[in-house]
Parts: structure tokens; sequence; C-alpha cells
């Protein structure tokens, strides 16, 4: 035994205890890497049960170690600390030369969800198109307008590239991507709607089914899309936009505008409804 391993921090024990502040000092030490990947992995599944403020400083040094493992498991237990100081640090960390760190940096602030991380992640996006599926998640994870526009901006690069074509079908088919445009709320999505970009005005359009589809002011902004637009891509995507419509409300609306066969259909669905509704009452 040398001399150095009286003083080498007992990570086992410490973790047997779920001793936060020993794996800390672990985390810290710098004679021998293996204790702090030891350590931080150590951390990560009592951290994520029951975060402690006092580790928030030993993870952001740990976001520059020189062990990628240590940086990525820093990165990823700091998501349940929501303080500004953790947003800075992992936006700092969004600059790293390994794709690793980054991208768990990336993963950490969406879930954290503050709108200071969107610009980084943009610029990010712009210089670094390795970053495109990861910040497309994390963009539409904000719910905010910055994060909404860019995130459908990003699906009309994808869809038209062939080369990453595959990307646009990873990000728009998975759960996730449903679930998040669930959360948008209608005014945010007319406001994406108001767009001067046909390319994003079209996404916006395409998606809607998982969007606020029920909404009429949501209903009304389309209708007015199909209208009045200039584009017929844009008003071909408002009209099949429309046809996911399933509520009477919304129905009635489309059933007044000027496309005859949405008329037709709109007031088709709206008898089937009528004939259901009267059956149950019988």
């Amino acid at each position: 035994m040398g001399i150095l391993d009286l003083f080498k921090p007992d990570v086992r024990k410490s973790e047997s205890q779920k001793n936060v502040p020993g794996l800390l000092k672990a985390l810290r030490y710098k004679s021998d890497v293996t204790v702090r990947e030891d350590a931080i992995r150590a951390l990560v599944p009592i951290l994520d049960k029951n975060p402690d403020a006092s580790a928030t400083e030993a993870l952001i040094e740990a976001l520059q170690d020189s062990s990628e493992y240590v940086r990525e498991q820093a990165a990823e237990i700091l998501k349940n600390f929501p303080s500004e100081r953790v947003v800075d640090a992992l936006i700092q960390s969004l600059n790293h030369l390994t794709y690793g760190t980054s991208n768990t940096a990336i993963k950490s602030l969406s879930i954290i969800g503050n709108s200071k991380a969107i610009r980084h992640l943009l610029f990010l996006l712009q210089r670094n198109t390795h970053y495109d599926v990861p910040v497309g998640i994390a963009l539409r994870r904000f719910n905010h307008i910055d994060s909404f526009y860019n995130y459908l901006l990003l699906l009309s690069r994808l869809r038209y590239n062939q080369v990453k074509k595959d990307q646009y079908t990873f990000l728009t088919s998975d759960h996730d991507h449903r679930e998040c445009l669930q959360k948008i709320s209608p005014s945010l999505y007319i406001q994406v709607l108001n767009s001067d970009n046909d390319a994003v005005l079209i996404e916006g359009l395409n998606h809607m089914v998982y969007g606020p589809h029920a909404d009429l002011g949501v209903i009304r902004r389309v209708i007015q899309i199909l209208n009045d637009h200039r584009s017929k891509d844009v008003q071909f995507a408002a009209k099949d936009a429309l046809y996911h419509v399933k509520s009477s409300e919304g129905l009635k609306e489309i059933a007044t505008c000027e496309d005859n066969a949405l008329n037709v259909w709109a007031n088709n669905e709206l008898q089937k409804i009528a004939a259901s509704e009267a059956e149950e009452k019988v």
C-alpha cells in the first residue's frame, strides 16, 4: 500500500452509508480518476432521489473534470438543481469539445426549462449541425415562442434535406414530440401561425393534430390562412390540418369556410355527431 492510499477516500463505505459529503470529497480527489468516477457513479441515484443543494459546487467543478464520464454524469445530476448558477455552468458546458458532455448539458438544460438557455442552444445549432437532434428535442420542451418557432424551422430544414431526412422522422415520430406539442398553448400556436415564414407555417400546420387543434382561435386562424394565403403549399397544409378537427364547435367553424369540400365534410361530421348523440339518448 502506497502512502497516498492511506488518504484515499473510501467510496464504497460512503456509498453504503449514502454519505453525500464523503462522496463529494471523493469527487474532488485529484490523485485518482477512478475514485472520482466511482464517486459520481454512486452520487447519481442518491441525488436523483434526494437532491442536496450542498452538492452543487462540487458538481459544477466536476463539469471540468479530465474524465468524460465524470463530466457527463455531473451534467446529468445537475438537472435536479434548477438554479441560475447551475444553468450558467451547463450553458458553459455546451462549448465543450466532446459530444457526450455537450449533449448531456443540452438534455439537462431542457429539463430545467430556463428560457435563458434557448439562445445558446440556437447558437450551438448554427455552428454545429451534429447537434440537430439533441437541440431539437430540447427546443420543443421549453414551451416558449423562440424555441417553438426555431424547432419548427429546424424540422423544415431537415424534412427537405435528403441526407438528414431520417433525423426529421426521428424527431417527429416519438412520443415526446406529441407530448410537447400537446402542452403548447393556443396563444403561442397562433403566434406561430402568424409567421411570415412559409416553412415554419407549414410545419406548424402539419403538426397541429398534436397541438391545440380543438381551440376555436387556432381553427379560425387556420381557416383564414386557407382563405387568404398566397402559397398553395400553405393552403394545402391548412386544409389538411382542418380535416383533423373533431369537436362540434370546431366543425361548425369549418362549415362556414370558403372551401366546398371542407364544407361538405364538416357538415357530414356534424350530422354523425348529432346522430350519435340521439342514439345515446334513446
